[in-house]
């Protein structure tokens, strides 16, 4: 079902591509760590895309695409001295028409390409690495992390709650690139896990409360 809610979402703009059209990997060529992107219908079913940059800048670098297979770079979310330090691991989210860069700082913008339009970051304290944000029902939000640890989070302010864990996953070991969906009126948890060597995988998990167990 959650494969079928991602094809869903880009349906859109790949149903105007060729299917004799030749495509060429990589899509953007070069040196892009942590790939994350979102469609968004309301913005002329657009796709954007966005990397980590590490220390780089102008950093986190965001490209828009109406085809899903040609990438444009639209804009730098992390351009701004007062945007800095630099960091890895970024997740893209769009809601409210707000687009939010993720990472252990939150960059918004209503305008994806301009480098100046995007916010000073919203600082928090994530309990761990890969934040990945979640709107129940649209209105609580939540930040799920590596490990896999669930928090609560104001985005006006970065006051975050308790951290609980909500899944240990199946091997135990390097839980982490946490994503959280609902569906039906179940969550689903996708996870990789297993570090990056021959144990790699991705897993997914079914929760009834987000909470986990009680």
């Amino acid at each position: 079902m959650l494969l079928f809610t991602s094809l869903a979402a880009v349906s859109v703009v790949w149903g105007s591509v060729s299917q004799n059209q030749t495509r060429y990997n990589p899509a953007i060529p070069g040196w892009h760590s942590d790939p994350s992107c979102v469609s968004v219908s309301e913005w002329n079913n657009t796709t954007y895309c966005t990397t980590s940059t590490f220390l780089l800048t102008p950093g986190l670098p965001v490209y828009a695409s109406k085809d899903l297979v040609t990438l444009k770079l639209a804009c730098h979310a992390l351009s701004q001295e007062t945007q800095y330090p630099g960091f890895f691991y970024i997740n893209v989210i769009y809601k409210n028409n707000i687009l939010n860069n993720v990472t252990g700082l939150i960059f918004k913008t209503a305008d994806p390409y301009s480098d100046r339009a995007w916010s000073d970051p919203v600082r928090y304290d994530p309990k761990s690495i890969d934040p990945d944000l979640f709107w129940d029902d649209g209105r609580t939000v939540c930040v799920a992390i590596a490990g896999t640890n669930l928090q609560m989070i104001d985005l006006k302010t970065g006051t975050v709650g308790i951290s609980k864990q909500i899944w240990n996953g199946t091997t135990g070991t390097f839980l982490e690139g946490a994503r959280l969906y609902k569906k039906d009126g179940h969550y689903y948890l996708m996870t990789a896990e297993g570090g990056s060597g021959m144990n790699h995988s991705v897993t997914i998990a079914r929760l009834r409360n987000i909470m986990g167990p009680t």
